[in-house]
């Protein structure tokens, strides 16, 4: 069945209902199902129900446990965690659609939540093929090193669209043992990366080409840093050329196929001289709260099409929930490392979308913390309602172009 509604909210309601149910049932099971009948109105009233047989609620807690901030009582917090920021969020998206929210439960009995709405029937929605604005006559076997799965699925979809072969990896280690395993005629390496940064990798990998006799493959660094931050440290690396993220299309084609096209390389610079700024937005529309460059946007969706963009805006959705869950834990461990890579990644991955608010956040957030300054729970709350307006505003601009 199709509906008219805010499948973006629909998604994060259930998304804390279930997550809140699997967090507090150790034992047993949760269960999911929906209810749904369609009226004279040609309105489904539905019933979304999340049961599970977890720790339950004593009856006298249910009026308040909608508040912000409020889970059952103290020990729930020191023994399961969370901000009790949750229940509340949802109960706020269920107002907002007009609809209801409650629960049944009894303490050591589990706990049932029934979310009530009514949404108008929706017509099917055909997916449309928009026109590739590059070439795909490119040909070339590429390396894409990428931490941040959405930044990679956009990398990949490009390339692939352009006629390149795209094998991927997660950090540096995985590189090293890709690089040893395979040929490949360019690899694109972001910088920052967990358990093995883009710097070391490249490193290994001149040294391995070096021990083996072997022609140096053209390794061009992709990073979120400033040209002048970070280009001295890639040439010291081993690095070929730089890319500056979120990437010019044309430029990154351009900056592949010079370099894929030379037949040695020299350890002087060959940094590409093409422009390798960020895009600069030739307008912006004015009652887009959450600061969404729509040309960054539109030549993302122009280049990867209707049905790729779902798909990051499902993993952007998705990291709306976990991301600042890592935050808050790596801010209540005063884990420095650990929030300077979810910052990291979130202003990055961010970016690609042209959510710039969100993005110029998490970039004053990172330099914050590498400068040592700490972190409190207002921090991650102002995070969660910077992701909740980005994922609105691209939604309802992907509305207007499929």
């Amino acid at each position: 069945m199709w509906v008219v509604g805010d499948s973006t909210r629909i998604h994060q309601i259930v998304t804390n209902l279930v997550s809140n149910a699997v967090k507090f049932t150790q034992h047993g099971g949760v269960d999911i199902f929906f209810t749904s009948t369609l009226d004279a109105d040609e309105y489904y009233d539905i019933e979304l129900h999340v049961k599970d047989s977890g720790i339950g609620i004593e009856p006298r807690k249910i009026a308040i446990l909608f508040d912000p901030f409020t889970q059952e009582d103290a020990s729930t917090t020191r023994h399961y965690g969370g901000t009790g920021l949750g229940l509340a969020i949802c109960k706020k998206l269920v107002d907002l659609m007009d609809g209801n929210i409650s629960v049944l439960s009894q303490k050591g009995q589990g706990a049932e939540f029934i979310v009530k709405l009514r949404l108008p029937k929706g017509l099917e929605i055909k997916a449309s093929n928009e026109p590739l604005l590059v070439s795909s006559n490119h040909h070339g076997h590429l390396l894409l090193v990428e931490d941040v799965l959405m930044n990679q699925e956009v990398a990949k979809g490009i390339l692939e669209m352009a006629g390149y072969t795209v094998t991927t990896a997660n950090n540096g280690e995985e590189a090293v043992a890709s690089f040893q395993q395979g040929q490949y005629d360019a690899i694109l390496m972001d910088c920052l990366m967990p358990v093995m940064d883009g710097f070391s990798a490249t490193e290994i990998i001149r040294n391995i080409e070096k021990n083996n006799n072997m022609s140096p493959v053209p390794i061009i660094a992709l990073t979120a840093s400033t040209l002048d931050e970070a280009k001295d440290k890639c040439l010291e690396a081993g690095m070929d050329d730089f890319i500056s993220k979120p990437f010019h299309v044309p430029t990154l084609m351009d900056v592949l196929e010079k370099n894929m096209a030379l037949t040695s390389h020299s350890r002087t610079s060959n940094f590409s001289d093409v422009d390798q700024q960020l895009l600069v937005p030739e307008s912006k529309t004015e009652d887009v709260k959450a600061t969404l460059n729509t040309n960054v946007f539109n030549a993302l969706y122009q280049q990867l099409g209707a049905k790729r963009m779902s798909k990051l805006f499902v993993m952007f959705c998705a990291s709306e929930k976990t991301d600042p869950e890592q935050l808050s834990e790596a801010v209540e461990e005063k884990d420095q490392k650990v929030m300077i890579r979810v910052v990291h990644s979130i202003k990055s991955s961010s970016a690609s979308f042209g959510c710039e608010q969100l993005s110029d956040y998490c970039s004053r957030l990172e330099a914050d913390y590498k400068n040592g300054a700490s972190a409190d729970v207002s921090t991650v709350d102002e995070l969660r309602v910077l992701y909740s307006l980005a994922t609105m505003v691209i939604e309802k601009h992907l509305k207007k172009l499929v």
